[in-house]
């Protein structure tokens, strides 16, 4: 059970940190909206998730309730995967259509060059 609580922890708090600085580089201009939206949607998921096992354990046994846990943990894989491999073409990409540290309503700390 402790070893399960460690890679879950583990996996989750990873794929939130990659959305979340992934959130932050794609918006610019809203990165604290960006970041609040994002942890009000880890919360609610997080809420939901322990509900839901409660009620798993309950039906199913514990045995089942970790293995469709597993499962569904290991359909994130794949999302960090692609973060992290298409994650910094995002960045660029975004960056590349501003034109300077001045342009729109950025602050002196926000143009590109602080990537």
């Amino acid at each position: 059970m402790l070893i399960m609580q460690f890679l879950t922890g583990a996996t989750t708090a990873s794929t939130f940190v990659l959305c979340g600085t992934l959130l932050t580089d794609l918006n610019i201009q809203r990165s604290a909206t960006a970041q609040a939206a994002s942890n009000l949607v880890r919360c609610l998921t997080a809420a939901g998730a322990i509900a839901a096992m409660e009620a798993l354990v309950q039906s199913l046994g514990p045995g089942w309730c970790f293995a469709i846990y597993a499962i569904l943990l290991m359909m994130c894989v794949p999302l960090a995967w692609v973060l992290r491999r298409q994650g910094m073409a995002w960045r660029r990409k975004k960056v590349g259509g501003v034109s300077g540290p001045g342009a729109g309503s950025q602050g002196p700390n926000e143009g590109p060059e602080t990537f």
